[in-house]
């Protein structure tokens, strides 16, 4: 993200808060007009707005704008970075989170910062993101430092029925099965903005004993709740190996 486009994201945002304050004095003013006939203007009634018509109000009404608007525009900037695509669901988590507390006042200097570091840690975010993706296919990962990922493994409790009588990746397996495509993606010099997630968005007329075939991985479901994923690129599996074996310190594991 260059200078002007920083510069550009900065000046909107301003320009969108005073704006923003403009209207809202608007409204106070014609509420003013209109006080001495009683509470007869509508936004003097919060059960039709919530927007205030006092000073006090407006200062509540333009923190809360501020602190929204400074939290979409985080989020745009992350996504539009590449930053976002680096992190695994947990890191991605962990960002909207903070975000959601206290998202950090928009301004040019705070976007270079930002930028700056995470690209910087670029590599650093998307290595480690990958080891907890592929952690999360087994429990017995979890402990084991020097795992290896074999060219099949079996997800249990990864699909469930759906109302047609297909199935579909359990709510609490979507984020790992996303991460998986996401990280053999980007290593075979893709996005998933250009790509998408096959796997998630590919389950309309999925059912049990029927193979999901995707770029990367095929998907075998069982009534009992297990997947059985075989990874059809070997030369990506070789390579998440090797990031493991480099991000646990040890020499590279057995498949076995």
């Amino acid at each position: 993200m260059h200078r002007l486009t920083i510069a550009k994201i900065v000046e909107d945002r301003n320009e969108t808060l005073r704006l923003a304050r403009e209207g809202l004095e608007t409204i106070a003013k014609s509420a003013k007009v209109a006080n001495h006939y009683g509470r007869v203007f509508p936004f003097s009634n919060s059960n039709i707005s919530r927007v205030n018509t006092s000073e006090k109000g407006i200062e509540w009404d333009m923190e809360a704008i501020t602190r929204e608007l400074d939290r979409g525009l985080w989020v745009y900037i992350g996504e539009v970075s590449g930053i976002m695509a680096m992190m695994d669901s947990t890191a991605r988590d962990q960002w909207h989170k903070q975000l959601n507390e206290k998202p950090p006042k928009l301004t040019y200097e705070n976007i270079q910062a930002t930028l700056i570091s995470l690209n910087q840690d670029r590599d650093i975010i998307f290595r480690r993101g990958l080891v907890s993706a592929f952690q999360k296919l087994n429990r017995k990962y979890m402990t084991n430092k020097g795992f290896c990922i074999n060219k099949r493994i079996i997800l249990g409790y990864a699909v469930d029925s759906d109302y047609r009588g297909g199935c579909r990746f359990h709510y609490d397996k979507t984020a790992t099965i996303n991460d998986l495509e996401r990280c053999f993606l980007i290593l075979d010099g893709k996005t998933t903005k250009e790509h998408g997630q096959q796997c998630t968005a590919n389950t309309g007329s999925w059912k049990f004993g029927e193979k999901l075939v995707t770029d990367y991985m095929i998907f075998m479901p069982y009534q009992n709740g297990n997947v059985h994923i075989t990874f059809t690129r070997p030369d990506l599996v070789d390579h998440v190996n090797r990031i493991i074996a480099a991000e646990s310190g040890n020499a590279l594991a057995e498949a076995a």
